[in-house]
């Protein structure tokens, strides 16, 4: 049997921390972001325009999901 743990909020300290941290690592995450975005920008047009099989269609649909976690994910750190 799995029983939860109870846990606490997390202290001033501890969440000063982090938010010094994401701080600190939003420009970079910003421009791996951007990057990641455009190479699947590519890769959702050029899948665009050479899809013919059921896969290829599939594997399209996959890169239209991770552009969209991009495009969150720069939304969230912006």
């Amino acid at each position: 049997m799995n029983t939860a743990t109870p846990t606490a909020p997390l202290p001033p300290s501890a969440l000063e921390a982090k938010a010094r941290l994401e701080r600190r690592l939003a420009p970079e995450l910003m421009a791996a972001m951007v990057s990641r975005s455009a190479d699947v920008s590519a890769t959702c047009r050029r899948l665009s325009a050479t899809a013919v099989t059921s896969a290829d269609f599939d594997q399209l649909l996959c890169v239209q999901d991770e552009l969209a976690m991009c495009r969150c994910l720069i939304e969230a750190v912006s």
